[in-house]
């Protein structure tokens, strides 16, 4: 392929413990209390075994770093305005004007090592920042009707759970600011986004639930703020960057799992049920209250086969074949959706909204060479997929798919679609160097680079769209896992705020 040959430099290697100070160490003990600093550390010299060099009053031999970092101060804000770290989350920040007599527009300013986050709101409404940093020193500024005032203190440290992840960053990324991941670690599960970086920027995290392969997170989309996350097959909840929850759907009548889609309307979440000896895959369309309008079954559509692979629904549905294991969902336009089926090796795209009379239309396949299901689309020049995982569109009209079998390197690549014609024709691949035998994303970015995840072992990489050398990477691992299938099974691409 063109486009930039060789290796990439590696500007900068960092690895980054999430937590810059572990809330939680890999032997499960309790973590250190936060000190609330008042004026550049303490007095000692640390000599514990972790990374940090700060001057602490700590006598721990850990090996994480302590929550106390010896930089940190506070200082007080003017008396009629204030930000504060939200008592639910660590990374949320609250900034209000406090003095009901003042009017007008405020303007906020927030400023963390590089960080800097803007906002702008009538004095009578609180203002909420993300995409800030745990445990790390920042300082505020307000400006409204002529007046000014500021304020410092740092972030708190991440909480049990999310604190497990850690990240591993080499090279520099060319569009990607951050990604959205699903985590399920040390009993907690929901959403995690990390910045360039390497670090936590934003999350939401909720006590693991569900038994098996569906414990924990097992589904998640993020779309202009508003994030979906399916959690132990039986749970959707949809909550807003600021942290409001928008819904919450409770015991399914089916198991859901792998994916959810944000649509411009309706929202979508896989789910499964049993047809005789098979298990069969579908989905539910809610209404952006939560509310369940309509359900699609891949059985009303297609003749259902008697065999299957592996012992994935083995606690849901004991005695029956998994035959199709849907493994996304993605919106395609304000009609339809695509999605991945894994088992039969092909490529649905599927009227979704329910308001039309051809709800549920399976409009075409494409096979990706195992001929399970019967195709409309003929290989040009050669070509497949096998045992693919997630498919997106591209701004091209082409698609994107994460093809984990068909070379011996899992690898995303795009795929052209001519429908006059019958044909799809592979046109880019961008590989990693082993296989993903579990899961896998892959996004194109505005610019044309693109984001892919090798699940398998937690590698995100950004691509040049015309190179198969990465010029960014981050391997991202869960120091304490704790079960589930969808760990990590998605690096959705995440715009941090101004």
């Amino acid at each position: 392929m063109g486009g930039r040959g060789g290796h990439v430099a590696k500007e900068f290697s960092t690895t980054i413990a999430v937590v810059l100070g572990l809330a939680l160490g890999c032997n499960g003990d309790e973590p250190e209390p936060h000190l609330t600093p008042g004026g550049g550390g303490d007095a000692d010299t640390d000599t514990d075994t972790d990374t940090d060099t700060d001057t602490d009053t700590d006598t721990d031999t850990g090996i994480a770093p302590t929550g106390d970092t010896g930089n940190h101060t506070t200082t007080d804000g003017p008396d009629w305005a204030s930000c504060a770290v939200a008592s639910d989350n660590a990374l949320r920040l609250v900034c209000s004007i406090t003095d009901p007599a003042r009017t007008g527009t405020a303007s906020w300013t927030v400023t963390q090592d590089t960080r800097v986050r803007t906002a702008s709101a009538d004095a009578s409404e609180d203002v909420v920042i993300w995409g800030l940093a745990p445990n790390t020193q920042l300082t505020w500024a307000v400006e409204l009707d002529g007046s000014n005032g500021t304020g410092a203190f740092p972030t708190d440290p991440l909480p049990k759970g999310i604190a497990s992840l850690q990240a591993t960053v080499s090279g520099s990324p060319i569009e990607t600011e951050a990604f959205a991941v699903p985590f399920t670690c040390d009993g907690q599960a929901g959403a995690a986004v990390i910045d360039a970086e390497g670090a936590v920027v934003w999350y939401h995290q909720e006590t693991s639930s569900g038994a098996g392969v569906l414990a924990g997170a097992n589904g998640l989309d993020w779309v202009d703020g508003q994030v979906l996350i399916g959690l132990g097959g039986r749970t959707l909840v949809e909550v807003s960057t600021d942290g409001e929850e928008a819904y919450r759907l409770t015991s399914t009548d089916r198991p859901m799992h792998h994916d959810t889609a944000i649509g411009p309307v309706h929202r979508y979440a896989l789910n499964a049920s049993q047809h005789g000896s098979t298990v069969v895959d579908g989905f539910y369309v809610l209404d952006d209250g939560g509310d369940i309008v309509a359900e699609w079954d891949l059985a009303d559509h297609l003749e259902v086969g008697s065999a299957g692979i592996g012992g994935f629904w083995l606690m849901e549905f004991p005695f029956a074949a998994d035959w199709s294991h849907a493994n996304s969902i993605e919106i395609d336009g304000p009609d339809h959706v695509l999605i991945s089926l894994k088992h039969l090796n092909a490529i649905l795209r599927v009227v979704s909204n329910p308001d039309r009379g051809d709800f549920g239309t399976i409009e075409w396949t494409i096979d990706g060479g195992r001929n399970s299901l019967p195709g409309d689309f003929v290989w040009s020049g050669g070509g497949a997929f096998l045992d693919q995982h997630h498919v997106s569109r591209r701004a091209n009209g082409g698609l994107t798919i994460f093809d984990n079998f068909s070379q011996p390197q899992s690898r995303a690549i795009a795929i052209a679609i001519d429908e006059g014609a019958g044909t799809v024709t592979e046109t880019d691949s961008w590989p990693f160097e082993s296989r993903c035998a579990i899961q896998g994303s892959v996004y194109e970015r505005p610019g044309g680079s693109i984001l892919s995840l090798c699940t398998t072992s937690g590698t995100v990489r950004e691509f040049p769209g015309s190179s198969d050398t990465p010029a960014w990477e981050v391997e991202l691992l869960c120091l304490q896992r704790s079960g589930g299938s969808g760990n990590l099974a998605r690096a959705i691409p995440v715009d941090l705020p101004d």
